[in-house]
């Protein structure tokens, strides 16, 4: 739903700032620094060209990103399900065939702990990639919150076009934000649902030896796997929050300057 109204506002902003000026007179998004006579419809076609091209790099990075993320928590959840069929391995398991269960249970808690060796591998190459892209959306969606709020607040005579253009781009800055956020705290969720997978699949009823590879994942598990900003910030939606703060401190300190 996110993603969705995040590509809504991007393509309101292009049709409103690079299409709607071939048909009225609005402001665009880089108007030229003089009159461009003759020349007009043609720059009016290379800054729809380049604001295009801008704007579906940004969006194929963010898909690419968002569905790594996705890919990452999917992986989670299947670690917790082998651990729930572990339960149900269990309850269906014949009393003549114990040792040949246990035996197969050792074996899927081995891959099991494997998987989870991999996950938290994937996270870490995931927080050294992510490291730079996000702690660059962190300086700019704090400016760029402010300065939309500044704007709207001081500017008197703010026309229709500007107006949208601030509420469009602010509006695309914040769902990008939300969207990885967002990932970012589901894979600390489902991380700390690793350790209650444990504790549902019916430890108690297998043998010393198995018990202690689930021990093994449980306190393996205590330290939930974060995104990390060049390990200063966890990605999750109180870090979200504190994004926000920053900004209303900001507008509250600008404003307060200038009153």
């Amino acid at each position: 739903m996110v993603l969705n109204f995040y590509l809504l506002v991007g393509v309101t902003f292009i049709v409103f700032t690079c299409l709607l000026p071939f048909v009225i007179d609005v402001k665009l998004a880089i108007p030229p620094p003089y009159d461009m006579g003759n020349f007009d419809f043609f720059y009016k076609v290379i800054h729809f060209g380049v604001m295009f091209y801008l704007f579906l790099n940004s969006v194929i990075c963010d898909v690419l990103y968002i569905t790594i993320l996705g890919l990452c928590i999917a992986q989670l959840v299947i670690l917790q399900e082998k651990l729930l069929d572990i339960s149900v391995e269990t309850n269906s398991a014949e009393p003549h065939n114990q040792r040949r269960f246990h035996s197969e249970v050792e074996k899927d808690l081995k891959q099991i702990i494997i998987l989870h060796m991999m996950i938290n591998k994937f996270v870490k190459k995931l927080s050294t990639l992510l490291s730079l892209p996000l702690f660059i959306q962190y300086c700019c969606g704090c400016l760029i919150v402010c300065n939309t709020i500044l704007q709207l607040t001081f500017s008197n005579n703010i026309d229709t076009t500007d107006g949208v253009n601030l509420i469009t781009y602010s509006a695309a800055t914040l769902s990008q934000l939300v969207l990885y956020h967002w990932m970012g705290n589901e894979i600390m969720f489902k991380s700390n649902k690793i350790i209650e997978s444990c504790y549902l699949s019916q430890w108690y009823q297998l043998n010393p030896y198995c018990q202690k590879f689930i021990l093994m994942l449980m306190e393996s598990a205590k330290r939930p796997l974060v995104i990390e900003v060049y390990s200063l910030v966890h990605i999750s939606v109180d870090s979200l929050a504190v994004i926000i703060k920053w900004s209303y401190s900001l507008f509250a300190v600008t404003k307060a300057r200038y009153n």
